[in-house]
C-alpha cells in the first residue's frame, strides 16, 4: 500500500480547525499529552496487568492539565482475544495558568476490549464504565473507543514496522445531577487521534502524532507521544 494513499485520508480525517470561538477559554494553540503503556501478563495464565502513566499540558511542554496513574488486573477469555479489566486510577487535574488550583480524583474501571476484522485490517474496540471520585462529588462515565494500526512496510505489526495508529473514543456522562444542585451535560468529550508509529520489537513501540480533543468546554489540538511495553 502506497504511503501517500495513506497520508491523503489521514489528513482528511485530522486536518480539523483548532480554532476557539471567543466564548470559550483563550487556550494555547497546542498542548502535549504524553504516555506510557504497559501490559503483562502472569506466566503462561490468562491473567495479567495493564495500566498507563499519562502527563497532560495546557502548553506542549507545561501548564499541568492532568497527571493521572491507572492500572487494572485484567482476565482474557481462553481461546478468545477478548479481554476484561478490574482496575483503579489516581487522577490530579490543573488550571489553565499560573494558578496552583489542584483537584484530586479517585476513579474505579471496569472494562472490555475486543477485537474484530474488516477488509484486513484488525479493529480493537474497547468499553469502558468509569466511576469517579472527587471533591466530596460521585460522578460515572461511559466510554467507547475505536482503535486500530496500519501497517506501513509489513503486512502484519512486526518488529522493525512502520506503523498508522487512529482512533476515535467518545465519552457520555452517566449522572447528570451534582449533590450540590449543578449539573453536567450528557456529552462530556471526544478525542480523535492520528499518528506515526514503529515498533522497535514485537513488545516495544513509540508513537508521535496529533489529537484532537472535543470538550463541552473547549475544542483544541494536542501533540501526543507515547511509548507501549508488552512484558
Amino acid at each position: 500500500m502506497h504511503f501517500k494513499k495513506l497520508l491523503l485520508p489521514l489528513l482528511i480525517l485530522f486536518g480539523l480547525s483548532t480554532s476557539i470561538s471567543q466564548e470559550q477559554i483563550d487556550l494555547d494553540p497546542l498542548g502535549g499529552w504524553y504516555t506510557y503503556n504497559f501490559d503483562h501478563t502472569f506466566g503462561t495464565s490468562n491473567w495479567g496487568l495493564n495500566g498507563e502513566v499519562q502527563y497532560t499540558g495546557y502548553e506542549a511542554t507545561g501548564d499541568l492539565n492532568w497527571f493521572l496513574v491507572r492500572t487494572g488486573l485484567t482476565y482474557q477469555l481462553p481461546e478468545s482475544k477478548v479481554k476484561f479489566a478490574l482496575g483503579y486510577g489516581h487522577a490530579t487535574f490543573g488550571v489553565i495558568g499560573p494558578e496552583e488550583s489542584k483537584v484530586t480524583e479517585h476513579r474505579i474501571y471496569q472494562e472490555m476490549k475486543m477485537p474484530s476484522k474488516i477488509l484486513g485490517l484488525t479493529l480493537n474496540h474497547r468499553f469502558r464504565y468509569e466511576q469517579r471520585f472527587f471533591n466530596g462529588f460521585f460522578r460515572s462515565r461511559f466510554r467507547y473507543g475505536l482503535f486500530f494500526n496500519i501497517p506501513l512496510n509489513n503486512k502484519q505489526l512486526l518488529a522493525k514496522t512502520w506503523y498508522l495508529a487512529l482512533y476515535d473514543e467518545l465519552f457520555i456522562n452517566g449522572e447528570r445531577q451534582l449533590r450540590n444542585g449543578g449539573e453536567v451535560t450528557f456529552f462530556d468529550q471526544n478525542r480523535i487521534y492520528g499518528a506515526l508509529g514503529y515498533a522497535f520489537t514485537n513488545n516495544f513501540k513509540i508513537q508521535l502524532g496529533a489529537m484532537r480533543l472535543t470538550r463541552s468546554t473547549d475544542d483544541r489540538m494536542t501533540l501526543q507521544a507515547s511509548l507501549h511495553h508488552k512484558f
